[in-house]
C-alpha cells in the first residue's frame, strides 16, 4: 500500500494536533477515485485514532472501511 496523503496534508494533522488539541482523523475517499487504500504515516502520533471511510457519489452514503479503521486504531 502506498500513501495518499501528500507531506503538507501529514505537516497540517501534526500541526493541527500539537497545536490545536485534535485527538481524532478521518480519511474520506470519493468511490471510483483510485487511491481507496491507505497505510498509516509515521509522523502521526499512534494515539490518534483514524477513521477511514469512502463517499459513495451514486447514493450519497457514507461507507466504513472497516480494515481501514482497524488499521488505524490508536495504540
Amino acid at each position: 500500500m502506498s500513501n495518499i496523503l501528500s507531506d503538507d496534508t501529514i505537516r497540517s494533522l501534526v500541526i493541527s494536533y500539537n497545536l490545536l488539541g485534535t485527538r481524532e482523523f478521518f480519511v474520506i475517499h470519493h468511490t471510483n477515485c483510485g487511491m481507496e487504500f491507505f497505510t498509516s504515516h509515521p509522523l502521526v502520533p499512534r494515539s490518534i485514532p483514524v477513521y477511514g471511510y469512502i463517499y459513495d457519489v451514486k447514493s450519497g452514503k457514507l461507507i466504513e472501511v472497516e480494515a481501514a479503521t482497524k488499521a488505524g486504531a490508536a495504540s
